[in-house]
C-alpha cells in the first residue's frame, strides 16, 4: 500500500522536522510525504531550505506553497491533490511524533477491507490518551473523545470501534474509497471541526471507520495554532 503522508504547516518548521524524523523511522516504508506551507512566501522558503527532499530510505518529500492561508482543511486538500496516485492518505499534524509501527498498524487495519478510514491512539507526552477517535452527539452538539484521559497502556474500550463516528484529525489514515464517498474536506471550516464533519459525512454516505489502538501517535497539542500557551 502506497501512502501519502499529508502534513499542513504554518510557520513551524521545527515541528515539521521533528515529525519527519519520526516518520522516517516508520516500519512501513512505502510512502511519500507532501507538506503544505500555509504561512506565506517567507515561511515556504524557510521550510524549503531546512527540509530534506528525501528521507533516509529514499522516500520523497514534496513541499507545496499555499497561495494564501487555506486553513487546515484547505491544506489537507492541497496535500492530497499533490499525491493523486496514493492508495491512502495519512493526515498527520506537524506537532505529532508517530511511533515507528504506527503507519504499519494503521495500514494493517485498513487492509482488512471492512472500513474505509482508520484512527489510532493519539496521546499526550504525559502518558495519557488524548483520543481513540470520538463520538459526535448531534442532540448536544458535542464531540466526546473516546478513552480520553486513560493511561496509555490501558486497553481500548471494548466497544470503542463500534462507538466511533469520527477520527482524530491529528492522525487519520483515509483510503481512496473514503475520499470517493466523502469527497474533499470542507474548507469553510478552516481550522477546527473539519475532521468531525468529514467523517460524519462519509459515514452518512456508507463509509465505515476503524481503529488501530496499537498504533500510537504522540501529539504536542496546540503547538501549531499556539493554543497551548
Amino acid at each position: 500500500m502506497h501512502v501519502a503522508v499529508c502534513i499542513v504547516g504554518f510557520r513551524n518548521p521545527e515541528d515539521i522536522l521533528v515529525c519527519l524524523a519520526e516518520v522516517a523511522c516508520s516500519t512501513h516504508g512505502d510512502f511519500e510525504v507532501v507538506i503544505c506551507e500555509n504561512g506565506g512566501d517567507a515561511a515556504f522558503e524557510a521550510l524549503l531550505r531546512q527540509t530534506p527532499s528525501k528521507l533516509r530510505l529514499g522516500q520523497a518529500v514534496k513541499i507545496l506553497k499555499a497561495g494564501s492561508s487555506l486553513g487546515y482543511a484547505g491544506g489537507v486538500n492541497l496535500c492530497m491533490d499533490g499525491a493523486p496516485e496514493a492508495d491512502a492518505w495519512w493526515i498527520l499534524n506537524p506537532d505529532t511524533q508517530p511511533a515507528p509501527q504506527a503507519l504499519e498498524r494503521l495500514c494493517a487495519r485498513l487492509t482488512k477491507g471492512d472500513c474505509e478510514a482508520v484512527g489510532c491512539t493519539v496521546h499526550y507526552a504525559s502518558g495519557r490518551v488524548e483520543s481513540r477517535g470520538g463520538r459526535w452527539n448531534p442532540w448536544l452538539a458535542r464531540a466526546a473523545s473516546i478513552d480520553h484521559g486513560l493511561a496509555l497502556d490501558s486497553p481500548a474500550a471494548v466497544d470503542a470501534e463500534a462507538r466511533v463516528n469520527y477520527l482524530s484529525g491529528a492522525s487519520m489514515l483515509v483510503s481512496r474509497r473514503f475520499v470517493e464517498r466523502a469527497k474533499r474536506m470542507r474548507e469553510d471550516y478552516f481550522l477546527y471541526g473539519e475532521e468531525v464533519e468529514w467523517c460524519l459525512r462519509a459515514v452518512a454516505r456508507g463509509a465505515r471507520l476503524g481503529l488501530a489502538p496499537d498504533a500510537k501517535v504522540l501529539h504536542h497539542q496546540g503547538s501549531t495554532t499556539g493554543s497551548v500557551s
